[in-house]
């Protein structure tokens, strides 16, 4: 979703403090056309709010790389049975998924 889709869903947050999120490794952004950032909507749950644990995850991944993040939470992970990450974090296992997150690095991520 775009930045005024964000602030739309999020109730007026400033594009200040979206920065602020996503410098704080609680938000993840993607490049997208038009030297913007993207906002992927598989790191919000229904009721608007970011899955909780996110910022546990992307604080685990040895990559930084914002395709590479998202790459990492919705394929499929042999560490979580073949489940998604972003599903299991949504399920409220957070140690899981940062466990995996940080088991990348030993794949040489």
């Amino acid at each position: 979703m775009s930045l005024s889709e964000l602030q739309r869903m999020l109730e007026t947050v400033s594009r200040q403090r979206v920065r602020q999120v996503v410098a704080d490794e609680a938000l993840l952004a993607v490049p997208v056309p038009g030297k913007r950032d993207g906002y992927p909507a598989i790191q919000f749950c229904d009721d608007g709010t970011i899955v909780s644990g996110l910022n546990a995850v992307l604080a685990a991944l040895p990559t930084k790389s914002p395709w590479g993040i998202l790459n990492f939470l919705v394929q499929p992970d042999f560490r979580l049975n073949g489940r998604r990450p972003i599903d299991v974090l949504k399920n409220g296992d957070i140690d899981l998924v940062v466990e995996a997150a940080a088991a990348m690095d030993q794949q040489g991520w």
